[in-house]
C-alpha cells in the first residue's frame, strides 16, 4: 500500500487533533511508511481540502467527524468521492456514533474506539493499535503555542444520560502506552519544551481516583514547565490533600474544568448524574480562595425537572461560594444515541434534529426563557468570561445590592437594546451607562479598560469624568512601579484630527490596591492646558 491519508477539520488554529494522528501511528507501526495525516478550518473551504488531500493520492482515507464539523465532514468525503471514486473513505467519530449505515460517500463507518477497526482495514494486527502517544517529532514544530492532547484513562464511571460517554456504560480503565506513568510524564515534559500552551488530559473525570489523580498532579507539575495542563475534574472528589497541593502550586500551572452542571439535586437525578452540590460549592470555594489554579465551571441548562427560579438560583449559589474565573454557561443537547434522547418526550423535549441537537423547550422551560437565558449568556461571557472587567465588577456586584443573576441580566438587557455590535468601547460604555453612578465605579472602569489593551488609550466618555480641563480623547499610558499602578493622561490631541500630539497636559493618579482587593485611587497632580 503506497499511501495512507487521515484528515478532520478542526474548530481553530490553537487545537491540534490527536485521532488523526492516532491513525497515522497505527498504519507507520504497521509498516506503512507513507501514512500521513492533515488538519483543516473551516475556512480552507471544501474544494481546497479536497484538493489536498487528493494530490496526496491516498487509496485509503480516515475522516475524523466531531458533532460540530458533521455537516462539512460528510460533504467533504462526498467531494472526494465525486472526484476520486477509487479512494476508500473510512469515517468515525463521536459525529457518527448513532449512524447504524454509512453516510453518503463514506464506504466503512467506525463506531466507537475505532483503533482495532481502523488497523483491521488496513490489514495490519491489532498489536500496533494499542495505546501511544499522539505526537511525534515530526510534529514538534507545529506544537508551540497551540493546545495539545494526553490521556491516561479512557471509558466512564459516571451515567450522565446527556454524554455520550456516560450513555456507553464503558467502566473507567487506564490506559498507557509502554513505560506507563513514567513514559506520560517524559512525554509531557517534552510537548511542555516545544511550546505547547496547554497540556489538555482527555481523561473523562480526571479525579475519579483522589489517590492516583494527586500522585500524578505531583509529577506533571514539575514537568510541565510552562505550559498548563487542563484536567476536567469533579469537584465534590477533591479530598483535603489534593486542594492543600493544588494551593501551593505555582499560579496557573493547572486549568481545573469543574463539571458542576446543575446545583438542583433533582434534576441531576433525573439526568443520571451523581449529586453532592454542598460538596462541589465547598471544594471550588476552596479552590478559588487559595488563587493558584485556573478554575472553569460548568453549568448545563436545560436540565430534567429544572425550571427558570433553580437556574438562577443555581448560578447565585455557584457565584457567591466564589465565582471561578470563568463559568461555562451550555445548553443542553440531545445527543444521538444517549439516553437523554429516550426520556426526553417523559418531559416534553423539542430539539434540534442536526447538530448541534440543542434543546428549544421542555415542560420547565418555554421558548420565551430558553432565549432570555441565551441572551444572557452572551451577555455573561463578554462581561465576566473575558476578563475585561476583571477589576469593576466585583465592586459593582457589591455595591449595586443586587444578587449575581440579577447583576448580569442587567447588562444583557442593556447589551441587547444596543444592538449587535460588541465593540470594545461599547461593552464599556453599558456599563457605565448601567453602574457608573456607583462611586468609584468609573475609576475602576479605566483601570480595566487600561489594562486591557495594548494601546494605551481612553475613550471620551470615559476621561469625562476625570476632574481636569481636558475635553478631548487623551492618549493613556501605564506605568508600574512595584504595587503601584500610575496613570497618565500625558497629551491632548491637535485640532482638527491631524493625528499629531502637542502641548502636555498631564493628570497623574496613583492606583493602591488594599487589602480588601479594591483599588484605591489618589489624584496625584493635574494641569490645565497651555494656550
Amino acid at each position: 500500500m503506497r499511501s495512507v491519508g487521515a484528515v478532520t477539520i478542526n474548530s481553530s488554529y490553537v487545537h491540534t487533533s490527536p485521532s488523526v494522528r492516532i491513525l497515522r501511528n497505527i498504519a507507520r507501526a504497521g509498516g506503512i511508511r507513507d501514512a500521513w495525516c492533515d488538519e483543516f478550518l473551516p475556512t480552507n473551504g471544501i474544494p481546497e481540502m479536497a484538493a489536498r488531500i487528493i494530490e496526496r493520492k491516498a487509496p485509503i482515507l480516515g475522516i475524523s467527524v466531531h458533532i460540530w464539523n458533521r455537516h462539512e465532514s460528510l460533504e467533504l468525503a462526498r467531494e472526494i468521492k465525486r472526484l476520486s471514486s477509487g479512494t476508500r473513505i473510512i469515517a468515525g467519530g463521536p459525529g457518527l456514533s448513532s449512524d447504524m449505515m454509512p453516510p453518503s460517500g463514506v464506504d466503512v463507518l467506525v463506531r466507537g474506539e475505532g483503533e482495532m477497526d481502523w488497523a483491521r482495514q488496513l490489514g495490519l494486527d491489532a498489536a500496533h493499535a494499542g495505546p501511544s502517544f499522539f505526537y511525534t517529532e515530526e510534529d514538534a514544530a507545529l506544537l508551540k503555542n497551540r493546545i495539545v492532547y494526553v490521556e491516561s484513562t479512557r471509558g466512564c464511571n459516571n451515567s450522565c444520560a446527556f454524554c455520550q460517554s456516560g450513555s456507553a456504560q464503558e467502566r473507567e480503565r487506564p490506559y498507557l502506552p509502554a513505560g506507563g506513568i513514567d513514559a506520560l510524564v517524559r512525554h509531557v515534559a517534552w510537548l511542555s519544551a516545544c511550546g505547547a500552551k496547554c497540556i489538555k488530559f482527555l481523561d473523562r473525570t480526571f479525579n475519579s481516583s483522589p489517590t492516583r489523580s494527586l500522585e500524578l498532579m505531583k509529577l506533571l507539575h514539575d514537568a510541565a514547565g510552562r505550559s498548563q495542563i487542563h484536567f476536567e475534574i469533579r469537584p465534590e472528589l477533591l479530598d483535603e490533600q489534593t486542594i492543600e497541593f493544588l494551593s501551593s502550586c505555582r499560579p496557573g500551572a493547572f486549568r481545573l474544568e469543574a463539571g458542576v452542571q446543575s446545583l438542583n439535586a433533582i434534576a441531576l437525578k433525573a439526568s443520571g448524574r451523581g449529586c453532592a452540590p454542598l460538596a462541589a460549592l465547598a471544594a471550588l470555594g476552596r479552590l478559588v480562595s487559595a488563587g493558584t489554579a485556573v478554575v472553569h465551571a460548568d453549568l448545563l441548562w436545560g436540565l430534567p425537572r429544572e425550571d427558570m427560579r433553580s437556574i438562577k438560583s443555581g448560578f447565585d449559589r455557584l457565584y457567591l461560594s466564589g465565582p471561578p474565573e470563568e463559568i461555562q454557561l451550555g445548553f443542553l443537547k440531545l445527543l444521538p444515541g444517549t439516553r437523554m434522547c429516550d426520556i426526553a418526550k417523559e418531559h416534553a423535549y423539542i430539539w434540534n434534529q442536526t447538530p448541534p441537537y440543542e434543546f428549544i423547550q421542555n415542560n420547565t422551560l418555554c421558548p420565551l426563557e430558553v432565549a432570555q437565558l441565551k441572551k444572557f449568556a452572551r451577555a455573561f461571557n463578554v462581561f465576566y468570561n473575558s476578563g475585561r472587567f476583571s477589576r469593576t465588577i466585583p465592586l459593582a456586584l457589591a455595591r449595586s445590592g443586587l444578587l449575581p443573576f440579577a447583576f448580569f441580566e442587567k447588562l444583557a438587557l442593556a447589551l441587547e437594546e444596543s444592538g449587535p455590535s460588541n465593540a470594545l468601547d461599547g461593552l464599556f460604555r453599558i456599563f457605565l451607562n448601567q453602574f457608573g453612578h456607583l462611586d468609584p465605579i468609573a475609576d475602576h472602569l479605566r483601570l480595566d479598560y487600561a489594562l486591557g489593551q495594548k494601546v494605551m488609550r481612553l475613550p471620551g466618555f470615559l476621561t469625562a469624568q476625570v476632574d481636569i480641563t481636558l475635553a478631548d480623547e487623551r492618549c493613556l499610558h501605564v506605568r508600574r512601579d512595584n504595587s503601584v499602578v500610575f496613570l497618565a493622561l500625558e497629551h491632548a490631541p491637535a485640532p482638527h484630527g491631524t493625528g499629531v500630539f502637542e502641548k502636555k497636559c498631564p493628570a497623574l493618579y496613583r492606583i493602591d490596591r488594599k487589602p480588601d482587593g479594591l483599588h484605591e485611587f489618589t489624584l496625584l497632580a493635574r494641569a490645565q492646558r497651555s494656550k
